[in-house]
C-alpha cells in the first residue's frame, strides 16, 4: 500500500488492510472493520473516529467514574481516565507495599486478569518493574529528604537487625524518629 496516497488525517487511526479481495479500514483502537476502498470516502471514517469509545479510552478523553482507594482502604468516587504509566507505578507500589515477587507479572493468569479489568494495559515485564519500583524509591526518598530537611527539630536514627529462620540471611532497617512541626511524632525508614 501507498501510504502516501492516503491524505486524509483519518487514516491515523486506522490501517488499510486487504479482506477477502477487498479493501478496509481497521480501527487502530477497536479493530472494527470499515470499509476502505478509495470510492467510499472518509466520512464513515471520521463519523467512526469520533464515536468509538475505545479511541476515547486510549486518548483520554474519555473519563469513567470508579472508585479511588484512599489511605487506610478508605474509597471515594473518582472521574478518570486511563493512564499506562500511573497503571504502572500503582503496580509498582502494590508489589512494594505487599512484597508480591516480581514473578508475579508473567504469570498467565495475572495477564488474564488485567486484561479483563483494562484491555489496552500492557503488564510490563520483570526488568521494567524493577526499575519502576527503583523510580519509586528515589521518588519516596526525596521526599523524606524534604520533610527532614524542613524539620526545626532533632532527629534520632535507630537500627534494628534480625535474622530470616527460613533464609538464613540477616537484615538491617535504619529509622529515623523524630516530632515534626505540628508536634506530632513521625518515623520514616531510610534504609
Amino acid at each position: 500500500i501507498d501510504t502516501a496516497k492516503l491524505k486524509s488525517l483519518v487514516w491515523k487511526h486506522f490501517k488499510k488492510i486487504k479482506v477477502k479481495n477487498l479493501w478496509k479500514a481497521k480501527c487502530n483502537y477497536c479493530g472494527k472493520l470499515l470499509g476502505g476502498d478509495s470510492s467510499n470516502g472518509t466520512s464513515h471514517l471520521k463519523s467512526h473516529t469520533s464515536s468509538c469509545l475505545h479511541r476515547k479510552i486510549h486518548e483520554g478523553s474519555q473519563k469513567i467514574l470508579g472508585p479511588n482507594y484512599l489511605a487506610k482502604g478508605r474509597k471515594d468516587l473518582l472521574a478518570s481516565a486511563f493512564d499506562a504509566s500511573a497503571s504502572k507505578k500503582e503496580l509498582a507500589v502494590a508489589i512494594i507495599m505487599h512484597e508480591y515477587p516480581l514473578s508475579m507479572v508473567d504469570h498467565l493468569y495475572f495477564k488474564r486478569f488485567v486484561c479483563s479489568l483494562q484491555p489496552m494495559f500492557s503488564v510490563p515485564t520483570r526488568n521494567t518493574m524493577k526499575k519502576e519500583i527503583f523510580c519509586v524509591y528515589e521518588s519516596e526518598r526525596k521526599k523524606i529528604q524534604k520533610v527532614i530537611d524542613e524539620n526545626k527539630g532533632r532527629i534520632a536514627i535507630t537500627t534494628d537487625m534480625w535474622t530470616a529462620s527460613n533464609q538464613k540471611k540477616g537484615y538491617m532497617a535504619v529509622t529515623a524518629h523524630y516530632i515534626d512541626n505540628s508536634w506530632s511524632l513521625r518515623s520514616h525508614m531510610l534504609r
